[in-house]
């Protein structure tokens, strides 16, 4: 965030930041700190794509909208994409929404091995009847 302050002071066109930014107080603090006219999401905006209407509406989804974007994303794809495509895109998908949780590395192995959207709508529902713990703060290190 340093060079992007540097940046900014250096420059009279607007600047926005990147990198960090994981929650609503993160956004706030590279604002502050930076002196940056706006701020770019990355990865946390696929791993909780719902973060622009909590930060912009203050829309809370609930504890389920974890389930139900993966969900939703299975049904999309499907209509959308070749069968194959489909599951590559979706596997892409994957390490996003296993970072969000406790031992989220057995879900994505488990979301990487299956066979067809069958077996994924089938390992989603078992993982979310178990009520996993969600972390904080993604475990973007998973991403990597």
């Amino acid at each position: 965030w340093e060079y992007i302050g540097r940046v900014k002071a250096a420059v009279s066109i607007p600047v926005f930041g990147n990198g960090n930014v994981f929650d609503g107080d993160d956004c706030l603090r590279m604002l502050q700190t930076t002196g940056c006219d706006g701020v770019s999401l990355g990865r946390i905006a696929i791993a909780k794509p719902w973060l622009f209407s909590l930060w912009t509406n203050g829309v809370d989804h609930g504890r389920d909208v974890f389930r139900k974007v993966a969900m939703r994303l299975c049904t999309l794809l499907q209509q959308h994409f070749a069968p194959k495509a489909a599951l590559r895109r979706f596997r892409r998908y994957g390490p996003y929404l296993a970072a969000n949780f406790t031992f989220g590395n057995s879900l994505h192995n488990a979301l990487r091995n299956a066979a067809d959207f069958a077996a994924i709508e089938t390992i989603l529902t078992r993982f979310f009847q178990r009520d996993p713990q969600e972390l904080n703060r993604p475990n973007m290190n998973f991403l990597q």
